[in-house]
């Protein structure tokens, strides 16, 4: 989505790097109950939309997690459909383990849509995107762009060592986040004392932030992406159910 003005232009990118980041997960995995949480998302000092995260647990350890973005006043002009991403998979020995994870961009998008299936008896990884379907080796402990979280509030909970293979359409990427120590965020749904944790992307000029509260099982409150040229995407916890 992109917006032009005399001075400024508003991306709608950003925000679907924030999907990548944010999962509103308990620290540990058997004290997982179903939940609604809905973010607020800004560029800048305009708020450009909604996220809502969902989670279903099922029987025999299954789980369901699901997140929608909708864009809301001007930004939904320019944005056609909704932006969903869904991950269902097993909880196994206090881990997600995934079985798929799809992304679906909607409107016009829609050629966009990504799958990836995970096959553990076989030990491999197929990936469907653009109508192409590509197969990889699996590894142990692999997680996808959405589940990856739930490993990450356990592992604050813990004092553990943040870091984590992700499949993320192309290919397998290890994620490595840092602590960045404490500090009290003011949110919509409330004031919160928080861990601060960024994900380290070398070089790179982007960076993600997030601000998690151990009072909420380590949920992030709030969420700050720069883009390269320094643009800020940011979700603020509106309500949790």
């Amino acid at each position: 989505m992109r917006i032009h003005g005399p001075t400024r232009r508003l991306e709608w990118r950003p925000a679907l790097l924030l999907l990548a980041v944010l999962a509103p997960l308990a620290a540990h995995a058997d004290a997982l109950k179903p939940f609604t949480a809905t973010y607020a998302l800004a560029m800048g000092k305009m708020t450009v939309g909604t996220m809502t995260r969902k989670l279903a647990l099922g029987t025999n350890h299954g789980y369901e997690l699901s997140s929608t973005v909708e864009a809301t006043g001007i930004a939904a002009m320019f944005q056609d459909g909704r932006i969903v991403e869904t991950s269902r998979g097993t909880l196994l020995d206090g881990r997600p383990r995934p079985e798929r994870y799809d992304y679906d961009p909607g409107g016009k998008k829609k050629k966009r849509a990504l799958a990836v299936v995970f096959d553990w008896k076989a030990g491999t990884l197929t990936t469907r995107y653009k109508g192409r379907e590509s197969q990889a080796t699996s590894r142990a402990g692999l997680l996808d762009k959405l589940v990856y979280q739930l490993a990450v509030m356990g592992d604050l909970a813990s004092g553990a060592t943040l870091t984590y293979s992700v499949a993320d359409g192309d290919g397998i990427t290890d994620y490595v986040l840092a602590r960045r120590g404490d500090e009290q965020v003011v949110t919509p749904a409330g004031t919160f004392d928080t861990t601060r944790i960024e994900r380290v992307n070398g070089s790179s000029k982007r960076r993600t932030v997030l601000w998690c509260a151990p009072k909420l099982g380590f949920l992030p409150v709030k969420i700050e992406h720069r883009e390269k040229d320094g643009k800020i995407t940011t979700a603020l916890l509106q309500r949790l159910e």
